[in-house]
């Protein structure tokens, strides 16, 4: 291989890699999105690995005498980043296209919630919008893992802490939770020993409720 060609492959790779990596990032984010937040680190993690690979054949062309230091550092940077995000994208994905095991009924206990409210101005309008989105935070009434969970809920939702609530979510293929799915029965108290009771929520659950959006939290 000659000096002009190694630049060249490195230079293009490396651009291309920059481009479409972050990019592909996104779709998980709207496609088969895991749950817990680790697993975002656990995918780039899985294609940082893989990717110095080729960064470890930037460093060889270098120790060749086919690129310079810059070209490596800059090139073998580049092309390192953009495969880590490019791979870690494509686990993510593979984790929910390839999981043909059915959902699992999980039951989750509300450990708080609250509302994400943005501001903004309307298209050709001095019109201020004001939308919020509803939050909780779950932790697993059988004790599995994650710990605590995050997600956003339907709007209109009834909640308020330590009440149970009955959700479907998928395994993944990977391992990585996702396809959160709530049970639009409404929500169980808990008895004294931890487990749900069967019983409804109390009265005071749409009050509270109604105060939050009052709030604004």
């Amino acid at each position: 291989m000659t000096e002009d060609r190694a630049q060249t492959l490195v230079g293009l790779g490396a651009l291309a890699a920059i481009v479409v990596g972050p990019l592909a990032l996104i779709l998980p984010v709207f496609v088969y999105s895991p749950l817990d937040g680790r697993s975002w680190w656990s995918a780039l993690g899985l294609g940082a690995l893989v990717a110095l690979v080729a960064v470890g054949g930037v460093v060889f062309l270098g120790v060749r005498g086919l690129l310079s230091p810059m070209q490596v550092a800059f090139g073998g940077g580049l092309l390192g980043v953009g495969l880590a995000c490019f791979l870690a994208a494509s686990a993510l994905l593979a984790n929910g296209l390839f999981d043909g095991a059915p959902p699992r009924t999980h039951r989750l206990v509300v450990d708080d919630f609250w509302r994400d409210c943005s501001t903004y101005r309307a298209q050709n309008s001095t019109t201020k919008i004001t939308r919020c989105d509803l939050y909780a935070r779950f932790y697993f009434l059988d004790g599995e893992r994650p710990p605590l969970l995050k997600v956003e809920v339907p709007d209109g939702s009834i909640l308020f802490p330590e009440t149970v609530v009955n959700a479907e979510m998928r395994r993944g293929a990977l391992g990585w939770s996702w396809g959160l799915t709530f049970d639009p029965s409404p929500p169980q108290t808990r008895d004294p020993n931890g487990e749900a009771d069967g019983s409804p929520s109390p009265d005071p659950a749409p009050q509270a409720t109604e105060q939050q959006r009052a709030t604004g939290q």
